[in-house]
């Protein structure tokens, strides 16, 4: 599990970049200028201030622990709440430090805005490239599948058929028998017909494989 989690640390550097672009950020959409209100040191050491707590925080939580390629909304609230814990008290080791003296208000929360965005983007986008990824090997490679039951078990199952690719699986359609259902779409598979036309079905779409959810 430590060997795991260890190779999951080579966004923690990624993090830590992402802490300071917000931070400069921040202050540039504030000032609308690269030229601060107040002496280069003193941001300089903001910044060293802000990137450290946030850092210790970050390291402290097991937002690493994540596998980001199976990112999901957990993960999200996980982030969201690191992310803000990180920005108290980063934001009360800057108080204790210049007592906001100079420094707008607005700092922290653009701040804080701004290093969501990019943690939601990195971290998300791996599970966008891995979920395409699979979804071309698997038309490429896995055999045409029919799931009957387009129901909650259905959209289950096909969510574990994307995870594991190497059942080599290919969902093509749901059947149901809700006829309300047919036409729409479960996590981009569409509803085909209903069950008792799965017989057509599978010579209209060369099905080799057919799942009971």
């Amino acid at each position: 599990m430590l060997g795991q989690w260890n190779r999951r640390m080579w966004v923690f550097p990624l993090d830590l970049l992402f802490m300071g672009v917000s931070f400069f950020l921040a202050h540039w959409i504030r000032f609308e200028s690269f030229i601060f209100l107040f002496p280069p040191e003193r941001f300089l050491v903001s910044l060293l201030i802000v990137v450290g707590v946030r850092a210790g925080v970050f390291l402290l939580s097991d937002i690493y622990r994540s596998i980001w390629a199976y990112a999901s909304i957990h993960d999200l609230v996980e982030i969201i709440k690191v992310t803000l814990l990180s920005s108290l008290v980063s934001t009360t080791a800057l108080l204790f430090y210049n007592r906001f003296e100079q420094i707008s208000r607005m700092v922290p929360i653009l701040d804080t805005l701004l290093l969501l965005s990019f943690l939601c983007i990195r971290s998300f986008s791996w599970r966008v490239f891995r979920d395409q990824y699979i979804l071309k090997k698997a038309k490429e490679e896995g055999l045409p599948t029919l799931i009957l039951g387009a129901g909650k078990v259905g959209a289950t199952l096909l969510a574990e058929i994307r995870r594991h690719n190497e059942l080599k699986l290919n969902p093509v359609g749901f059947l149901d028998d809700n006829v309300q259902k047919i036409g729409a779409h479960i996590q981009g598979v569409p509803i085909l017909a209903k069950i008792d036309q799965a017989q057509e079905m599978i010579h209209q779409f060369g099905i080799k494989q057919v799942i009971i959810a």
